[in-house]
């Protein structure tokens, strides 16, 4: 739902941040949904009437559910609303780091990820990417003994927060009020 809101209502939204999901316009029934989720649907082209807001991407690599793939996807999507627009500015190649999975590996020991990230212009964060190895179909970095919760991932929750923190909304103008004649 993320993902829809900010490519359809981007001007609400200082920053969006987005955890094992498809692409943006990837499914249109039930049964397409099974299959965007594992990467087997093409979303059509994005047209954005304006770039996406700032966003932060979590996907594992071992879901079973939502293909690793699709954060990628989601960002080509994201990249695509901000090519070319006097808006949201041209960014350019990522910045990546990775780290290892804790050594010996053990059912405590934390996992290890590839984060992209793409600026705005003036160093402004745009886009990032958390790819977390062997997670599955969990929340990375949530409470242990949870469903769909792996504490052993970097904690989501936390580096959403921190991304979040970095962005102001701007305001919206209201709606002007109709009058009617009584």
């Amino acid at each position: 739902m993320a993902v829809v809101l900010a490519a359809t209502y981007p001007e609400m939204f200082a920053a969006v941040g987005v955890h094992s999901a498809p692409p943006y316009r990837s499914a249109s029934s039930p049964t397409n949904a099974i299959l965007a989720m594992r990467g087997r649907t093409t979303a059509p082209p994005m047209v954005a009437v304006a770039p996406m807001p700032p966003m932060i991407i979590f996907q594992g690599t071992s879901d079973g559910t939502v293909d690793s793939e699709n954060a990628q996807r989601i960002a080509d999507q994201w990249l695509a609303t901000h090519a070319g627009t006097t808006t949201g500015g041209a960014v350019g190649k990522p910045r990546t780091r990775a780290t290892d999975p804790a050594r010996p590996a053990t059912a405590r020991s934390r996992r290890g990820y590839l984060v992209s990230r793409w600026s705005l212009p003036r160093g402004r964060s745009g886009l990032e990417v958390w790819l977390v190895s062997g997670l599955g179909h969990a929340w990375s970095g949530g409470s242990s003994g949870q469903s769909f919760s792996d504490h052993r991932g970097p904690r989501a929750s936390t580096t959403m927060w921190r991304f979040f923190s970095k962005h102001r909304a701007v305001p919206v103008a209201a709606p002007a009020a109709s009058s009617r004649a009584g």
